[in-house]
């Protein structure tokens, strides 16, 4: 009886270290896309947008330091249309400290494979 409790106890133990590690994970990328699509707002407001929102936010193992984001700008002028212009903007960010600079913008995309291509630099 006692084998059965130890058993269960460290099953339980065991799920929770994996919750904590799960939120841990989730949490870091949360302030990291967060960190990065502040830096672009912050940078696209002092150039005019009145609102900014991030579409796409994308990292690789295989370039550490580097995201992809793309982003929706609003500008407080008329488009043709009479409605306030709108531009889709990708960014290459390069990570600094415990931040993140903008290192290139690009062209805006949602695709990974594409995110991969502007991440290399093989293409703007």
């Amino acid at each position: 009886m006692k084998n059965v409790r130890f058993a269960n106890a460290h099953h339980h133990i065991f799920l929770l270290g994996t919750s904590i590690l799960i939120a841990f994970f989730t949490s870091s990328c949360s302030t990291s896309q967060s960190r990065a699509t502040d830096v672009i707002e912050k940078h696209l407001k002092d150039r005019g947008a009145i609102e900014v929102k991030s579409d796409f936010f994308y990292t690789n193992a295989k370039f550490p330091g580097k995201a992809f984001v793309s982003v929706t700008a609003t500008f407080n002028f008329a488009s043709a249309q009479g409605t306030n212009h709108q531009e889709f903007l990708g960014f290459v960010l390069a990570q600094e400290s415990e931040g993140w600079k903008i290192e290139t913008s690009t062209a805006y995309t949602t695709d990974e494979q594409k995110a991969v291509l502007y991440l290399t630099g093989k293409k703007r």
